[in-house]
């Protein structure tokens, strides 16, 4: 198949015009390889449309572009195709002709490669890696210095768009999940499983699907909290050595090498705490000294020039206000070297002071693994870690109770399916009642008449009859299960001894089905009452004898056990043979209406069973290991229910 691949490549080449919409295509294809292996999906299918899916725009020059979005197909104002869909449908269908490409497949193809801009709502998931894999490589390289540069976005602005914007922009979970982690690779600079602690990326890695959505691993949130208490932190000891300190003016405190190693300790590796004077602009406490003092025009001019720092003179007014705040922004380090910053503002009013403390930080300082990072900006390793082991059990109680949803679903789309079925099975037994119910009971009535009249006086006629009789007796029997599976019945509830149940059972099998079989009866000595429907419980131990029974067809040695005691308050019968047992793929099917491996019947009978002893409220349950044979357990409630465990 690869050597067809890149003979579509080879033909769908001469319609990428340079380089960069061939890199375009080479990195679609790349990540659509990578969403199949995880989400699944027909190569054969997917990988043709993203090789062939922009081919029709590229005829068009950038003049055109314009000509290229004109719609191709429009029903009531809503565009349905471009021009360049179009065309690229047509390209498509040409080169994957010429190569004598499956019929099918190619009009799928063709199909997706039609609205791939277009179309709202994706008609596979064929469709949808197509149109993830183009979307992953067009947005995710620039997307984020688009928004942060070019649009002004910060980091926290960014991630709320992305955020609520993958949800549109992708239709698959790992596309989604790859997204986000490009966008945080570029903007950490590093690689997640190498630049990042081992928690931390742990718990970036299992966040997927749904969990994703029910659990916010923020290491920003993380951070911004222990950074919001320093700084808070900063301010109440400034607040304590002012307040003992009364006489302290500006001039004193600028010479105080207690107070100064207080307001402007350092915070990471490049960061560290200054204050701004509200009330005349000018930075009073900065490890820089040759900044301090400086009037606002001179160090807008000389030291911070608006024109080189993204956003810095936007927070600088902010401070300026009052206003407690965080924000990113671009600023100079010690080195005079200008870095991506992350900062924390907070006012301070005491005395004749208008303050505002600023809690600036390198940005790059708050993702570098948790065992460096220092204790200035998040307090302690050991905090860090809490906090991890926090969310790590967090992720795993979400995990738990996603798994167990999951298990709820599964038994849920089960119990439909075998809804779906009772309902096809009800729908079934209503037509054959009516349709084959009142032959059967006209060919009965005629074998009778035939045996009593004439049957006498030829010889040889009493065994076909016989055949006759006994053929309408199963076509009875069949139809009288599919309406014991299907419609609504009632109990008729007494007290009943199980072991007479038992033996009545066993009275009414048919004659001679125990010849050549070992029958080993252990019935408890006392007297096992329960509320039960006599008639329909005799009827679940005839099904499970008989089925014994046929499973011993084959083996030496037949034996087989039936045995009833007092359990734990409820009243316990067990059906075992020595029979060739059920295969494990079998075992969770075997109640499953219409579910059989013989080659006569209709899969019905323990359907059946299943259905009457949960009536009685109570449960059955199998073992079985093939070639030794199969142990059927029923648990009834007792009448004596004292010493009841639920089962």
């Amino acid at each position: 198949m690869e050597n067809l691949f890149e003979l579509i490549i080879e033909n769908a080449t001469t319609y990428y015009p340079d380089e960069t919409n061939l890199t375009h295509m080479k990195n679609a294809l790349g990540l659509a390889r990578r969403l199949i292996e995880i989400e699944g999906g027909d190569e054969v299918i997917i990988i043709p449309a993203v090789i062939l899916h922009d081919t029709g725009w590229h005829i068009f020059s950038p003049e055109d572009e314009v000509r290229a979005r004109k719609p191709s197909v429009q029903l009531d104002n809503i565009i349905l195709n471009h021009e360049h869909e179009a065309e690229g449908a047509r390209i498509a269908e040409n080169i994957l002709s010429k190569l004598d490409y499956p019929v099918a497949d190619k009009k799928m193809i063709v199909r997706i490669i039609l609205g791939h801009d277009t179309r709202v709502k994706p008609i596979s998931m064929a469709d949808m890696i197509v149109k993830d894999a183009d979307r992953l490589s067009r947005y995710t390289p620039e997307c984020f210095d688009l928004f942060r540069v070019k649009l002004g976005y910060s980091k926290a602005q960014f991630l709320e768009l992305l955020n609520a914007n993958t949800e549109k922009w992708f239709y698959t979970d790992s596309a989604k999940l790859l997204a986000r982690r490009y966008l945080l690779e570029k903007k950490l600079g590093i690689k997640l499983k190498t630049g990042l602690a081992g928690k931390l990326y742990a718990l970036l890695a299992q966040l997927e699907g749904e969990v994703s959505k029910g659990v916010n691993v923020d290491i920003e949130e993380i951070i911004l909290t222990f950074v919001r208490e320093k700084i808070h932190g900063v301010k109440k000891m400034i607040e304590i050595y002012l307040i003992n300190c009364p006489w302290a003016g500006l001039e004193y405190l600028q010479q105080d090498d207690r107070f100064i190693d207080i307001a402007t300790q350092a915070v990471g590796d490049g960061g560290y705490i200054g204050i701004i004077d509200r009330q005349t602009g000018m930075i009073i406490f900065h490890p820089n000294k040759k900044i301090v003092n400086m009037p606002l025009e001179e160090l807008r001019k000389k030291e911070r020039p608006p024109e080189y720092l993204y956003g810095f003179w936007d927070w600088y007014n902010r401070a300026l206000s009052g206003e407690e705040f965080s924000s990113y922004y671009q600023g100079m380090n010690i080195a005079n070297e200008i870095v991506d910053k992350f900062q924390y503002v907070i006012p301070l009013d005491i005395g004749n002071f208008k303050w505002a403390i600023v809690c600036a930080a390198i940005y790059m300082d708050f993702f570098k693994p948790t065992e460096i990072i220092t204790a200035n900006i998040l307090q302690s390793v050991r905090e860090v870690s809490d906090e991890v082991g926090m969310l790590a059990s967090g992720l795993e109680d979400a995990n738990k109770q996603l798994r167990e949803e999951m298990m709820q679903r599964k038994e849920l789309e089960e119990k439909l399916i075998k809804t779906e079925k009772m309902a096809v099975a009800a729908q079934l037994a209503a037509e054959i009642a009516h349709e084959v119910k009142n032959p059967l009971q006209v060919i009965n009535s005629v074998v009778y008449l035939l045996k009593r009249t004439i049957a006498e006086n030829i010889p040889g006629l009493q065994t076909p009859l016989k055949q006759i009789s006994d053929a309408v007796t199963r076509a009875n029997g069949f139809i009288n299960d599919l309406l014991n599976i299907s419609r609504p019945f009632e109990l008729v509830l007494g007290v009943m001894d199980v072991n007479d149940m038992i033996k009545k059972a066993m009275d009414e099998l048919p004659k001679d089905i125990l010849v050549n079989i070992d029958v080993i009866l252990e019935l408890s000595d006392g007297c096992l009452e329960i509320s039960g429907d006599i008639d329909r419980l005799k009827q679940v131990m005839i099904n499970l004898i008989k089925n014994a029974v046929e499973a011993m067809n084959t083996s030496l040695e037949k034996r087989l056990w039936i045995e009833s005691k007092l359990d734990d308050g409820w009243v316990r019968v067990v059906v075992r043979d020595s029979g060739h047992g059920i295969l494990n793929e079998n075992i969770d099917k075997v109640f499953d209406p219409f579910h059989t491996t013989k080659p006569k019947g209709i899969g019905l009978g323990l359907a059946i069973c299943k259905r009457f002893i949960e009536a009685h409220r109570g449960s059955i349950e199998l073992t079985s290991e093939v070639g030794k044979g199969t142990e059927f357990v029923i648990l009834l409630p007792s009448l004596n229910p004292q010493l009841r465990i639920a089962p």
